[in-house]
């Protein structure tokens, strides 16, 4: 039987990422994204917005360790994901920077 109320959840470690493939594998698979996704910031706006599954996204990045996605792909990243928020009430993101 299927929860009706069913919640997909997320967490990301931006700074343990090694690049921005990776971060895309990561919300392919965690989110259970469709084949055809494209694997970029267009492609996962698209996604996430069209969605009607419940989604929450924790986003937690520790400001002391190197690596992750890269300054500008990480800002645009961000931006994308404010976005979705906004535009789609089934989406939620949270975001923590220690």
């Amino acid at each position: 039987m299927e929860s009706i109320c069913s919640i997909l959840r997320l967490r990301i470690e931006l700074s343990r990422l090694e690049g921005k493939e990776e971060l895309h594998e990561v919300l392919a698979k965690g989110f259970r994204l469709p084949a055809y996704y494209g694997r970029n910031l267009d492609a996962l706006y698209d996604v996430l917005t069209s969605t009607k599954q419940r989604c929450v996204l924790w986003l937690v990045e520790d400001s002391l360790v190197p690596g992750g996605i890269g300054e500008d792909y990480r800002k645009r990243f961000l931006q994308v994901i404010e976005e979705i928020s906004r535009v789609n009430p089934y989406f939620m993101a949270i975001y923590i920077r220690h």
